[in-house]
């Protein structure tokens, strides 16, 4: 399984596109970790990984939905939430069972399935509405 940015997941934002090829990478370590037998020790460093990354990726993506007005906000404020609770879940899971291969599963389609389609349905809408605003601004 190879993991990779794809230019469809491209948001037209640099500095958020940054963060999200930053996160497949580091998906893309964690799939290589599986297959070298490393998977113990990597699924907790992309879950500390991921908390950080949560914090400061989604206080980005807020600061555009409050200062662009995007029309689904809550929506958008929502998937974040339930992205950190399926997270903490996943780290409780984690000091409970070990690295299980139901933690290192859930944790790729966590990061990566959650990732492709928050793109494709959330991000895109947002960095939409901040071009809107820019040029409407002239």
């Amino acid at each position: 399984m190879k993991i990779e940015w794809q230019q469809d997941l491209a948001t037209g934002d640099e500095k958020i596109d940054r963060h999200h090829k930053e996160l497949l990478a580091k998906v893309q370590q964690l799939v290589n970790a599986c297959k070298e037998g490393r998977e113990k020790t990597a699924v907790l460093q992309m879950l500390d990984y991921l908390a950080n990354y949560v914090d400061s990726h989604f206080a980005e993506e807020e600061r555009f939905l409050e200062l662009y007005r995007v029309a689904n906000t809550m929506q958008h404020l929502k998937q974040h939430a339930d992205f950190r609770r399926s997270l903490d879940k996943l780290r409780a899971d984690c000091v409970k069972e070990g690295a299980s291969l139901a933690v290192v599963t859930n944790s790729l389609k966590l990061t990566y399935l959650w990732l492709r389609d928050h793109i494709q349905q959330m991000d895109k809408t947002m960095i939409q509405a901040k071009l809107d605003v820019v040029v409407s601004r002239g």
